[in-house]
């Protein structure tokens, strides 16, 4: 969450300070079990699901606005290998 802050954050998107703490107590308090709708999609191999605009996207506009998105992009380039 933090790197695709700072991509939005350059793109002089108007995020709430808080943005991360309060979706990190938003998330805590979800079943251990529960999944992203990513996640479902992406345990369905022949299913599109959203890894280029998680991945794709963001690492083109972290290199358009010289943003370090390291995390990000190790994350997508996993996702790419399976």
């Amino acid at each position: 969450m933090y790197e695709a802050v700072l991509v939005g954050k350059a793109k002089r998107v108007d995020f709430d300070e808080d943005i991360i703490k309060r979706n990190i107590q938003i998330v805590r308090k979800f079943h251990y079990e529960t999944k992203t709708f990513f996640q479902r999609d992406f345990e369905k191999k022949n299913k599109q699901d959203e890894r280029d605009i998680f991945g794709e996207t963001l690492i083109r506009l972290a290199k358009e606005y010289k943003v370090s998105i390291a995390v990000i992009a190790e994350i997508y380039g996993t996702l790419l290998e399976r």
